[in-house]
């Protein structure tokens, strides 16, 4: 039988190698900096006039002279592209035709290609040996089912529980993602004329104040980031399929949680509430259930729990999960059949408030919302000239799962409160670009108290003076 303390050494295991494949992962975008800084600046070196290059300058037709360089990035993709991959080169080539500014960003749109297949490689080896060595670890104690049911977890096309959106897809949505926050970045620089210097400091910089600012480099660490998170939250979803076949072929009843070092509020929430059920569609599974970036895991709980007590299970892991408590009169009705008095956790303030994500995304570097209050506080005469909006670095999902779970009736009683998340989450940012990294925000608060959106706050409170 594995014990707890078998499973925390696996999770030690498990993060050591998922900091291997973070760095093969950060190695491939690192040296994606480098070529699409060589790429511009060949641009720029072609058709800039006294050095000085702008829209203008780049809308002639395209000649077979300027197709060398695309021509020379085509040639350095793989053979062996896949569908989503080769529509996405087709469009690049098609659109490349139009003018030189489309020219520019169909070569990087092919040089992100490469990029991206690279990043998928790496994903889809990592999921194979993810479910290869789960295999071999549970067979040890386990009996183990046979091994090419389990080798059908590893493929791109096994559709795991739950997951709603392929990995494949998912990571190239980043890929366009990422192209479209170039391309922005690149016709925000040629409508202000782009010179030499501002390829070296705006859109390359080297510096941490021009860091603050939407760059070419900020754009691919969040999609390194990304792609971090997606190797991990893959790799975790496989092996807890494959420790799903195992506890389905040992006829298993009932399986504990077990948590990392440091886990969170969910997850430990989660582990004090089982035993849970096997094969239960109201069970909890790693990471669906859980968060991304999970590494708890599941094993045979070494005591069965009586149905009174798993009843009351279920519908205390589906507060925790969902913040939403089970008391119609139904589950009531349910739970009273049972010798057992069932407690179920009441129902989070947190759980009633709705995000305003328009107000929201301002706050998010990347999103529309927050270029257009950039190039607002750019703008001479404009109501918010020199009014950068301040910034997370936090995920969404984060920020929102925190103030859910943290909020008190307290709090929603004021037009607005503050909270800290005791970590930097963000960038103050006072009018004369005076950032300051922060770990407390701003939670404001609809009239009614239904709805809110939160700003990063000053690290400190102000002094009444």
């Amino acid at each position: 039988m594995t014990t707890v303390k078998d499973e925390k050494q696996r999770i030690d295991y498990l993060l050591s190698r998922d900091n291997t494949t973070d760095r093969e992962l950060e190695k491939i975008y690192l040296e994606a900096v480098n070529l699409l800084r060589s790429i511009i600046s060949e641009e720029f070196n072609s058709y800039a006039v006294d050095g000085v290059l702008t829209p203008q300058d780049l809308t002639r037709r395209v000649t077979k002279k300027d197709m060398v360089l695309l021509k020379k990035l085509y040639d350095q993709l793989p053979d062996n592209l896949e569908l989503s991959e080769q529509q996405r080169v087709n469009y690049y080539l098609a659109s490349s035709q139009t003018s030189l500014s489309r020219l520019l960003i169909a070569s990087i749109g092919i040089a992100l290609v490469g990029v991206t297949h690279k990043v998928a490689k790496i994903i889809r080896k990592n999921n194979k040996r993810a479910v290869r060595e789960e295999y071999n670890y549970r067979r040890r104690s386990m009996r183990a089912p046979r091994r090419g049911k389990a080798n059908q977890i590893g493929e791109d096309n096994y559709e795991l529980p739950k997951m709603a959106v392929p990995w494949l897809d998912r990571l190239w949505l980043d890929h366009d993602q990422m192209l479209n926050r170039i391309d922005n970045q690149i016709t925000s620089m040629l409508k202000q004329g782009m010179r030499a210097q501002d390829i070296a400091e705006k859109l390359f910089p080297g510096n941490a104040e021009s860091m603050r600012k939407d760059n070419i480099p900020e754009t691919l660490i969040n999609a390194s980031v990304s792609a971090k998170r997606l190797a991990r939250t893959e790799a975790a979803a496989r092996e807890d399929e494959v420790s799903e076949l195992f506890l389905i072929k040992n006829k298993t009843k009932y399986f504990d949680w077990v948590t990392e070092r440091g886990a969170c509020r969910r997850c430990t929430a989660i582990a004090l509430a089982g035993p849970y059920k096997v094969g239960d569609i109201n069970s909890p599974r790693i990471p669906i259930d859980s968060h991304p970036n999970c590494r708890c895991r599941r094993i045979p709980a070494e005591v069965e729990a009586d149905e009174g007590v798993d009843r009351g299970k279920k519908a205390l892991v589906a507060g925790i999960v969902s913040g939403i408590s089970r008391s119609n009169k139904d589950d009531n009705q349910e739970n009273s059949d049972t010798n057992d008095k069932i407690t179920v956790t009441k129902e989070k303030p947190g759980s009633r408030l709705i995000l305003k994500e328009g107000r929201q995304r301002i706050h998010f570097k990347g999103t529309k919302e927050y270029n257009d209050r950039v190039r607002s506080a750019e703008t001479p005469g404009s109501k918010r000239e020199g009014w950068y909006p301040s910034y997370f670095t936090i995920s969404q999902d984060e920020l929102v799962d925190f103030i859910i779970n943290n909020v008190t009736e307290k709090d929603l009683a004021n037009r607005y409160f503050f909270m800290n998340l005791g970590k930097p989450v963000g960038v103050y940012i006072t009018k004369g670009n005076k950032d300051q990294i922060t770990s407390r925000i701003k939670v404001l608060m609809t009239d009614d108290r239904k709805m809110y959106h939160a700003v990063p706050a000053p690290p400190k409170d102000r002094k009444k003076g």
